[in-house]
């Protein structure tokens, strides 16, 4: 991998303002998926760069490819539009980042500010651990249950949430 391809950084005059990071990883067929080009493109199309932590090339043609990385934009905006069309090409954004867990307040009633899914394998970083999310669907809720290495995140519609879940 030549140094091109393993980072883009921002102009000097773009590095002026203040610089938000995010990290992400994304793991599957990524580059013969083009899935790869996607996620570099878009980082740099929306005026951001990146730096690759970590890549694992799949050496078959059953073996998925592991990408672990970083990327900032000069502006909030941007940043956000990035994390959006990543979260759309199946990437794990803020992989670092424990989970904020908010109980839902009535039945069929989800939190305030609550993330809603895709329908992209996904998981959840909780109390360090990343819990795969079961029954993933669009536009769901995530439930959950239990702790530490009991603890499980179930997909599910919003219209079967029960209070406290």
């Amino acid at each position: 991998m030549n140094e091109r391809t393993k980072s883009h950084k921002m102009s000097d005059t773009s590095l002026q303002t203040s610089v938000r990071v995010k990290s992400f990883r994304a793991v599957g067929h990524l580059v013969d998926s083009g899935i790869m080009k996607e996620i570099l493109d878009t980082i740099i199309r929306e005026g951001g760069s990146f730096e690759i932590k970590r890549f694992d090339f799949g050496k078959t043609n059953e073996a998925h490819s592991t990408i672990e990385a970083t990327y900032s934009a000069p502006g909030a905006g941007a940043l956000d539009r990035i994390s959006r069309a990543l979260t759309d090409l199946g990437v794990d954004v803020d992989v670092e980042i424990s989970a904020q867990v908010v109980e839902a307040p009535a039945d069929g009633v989800a939190p305030p500010d609550f993330y809603t899914t895709t329908n992209h394998k996904s998981s959840v970083n909780y109390q360090g651990l990343l819990i795969p999310v079961e029954k993933i669907r669009m536009d769901g809720a995530i439930v959950i249950s239990g702790e530490g290495e009991a603890a499980r995140a179930i997909c599910t519609k919003q219209r079967s949430l029960k209070k406290n879940d």
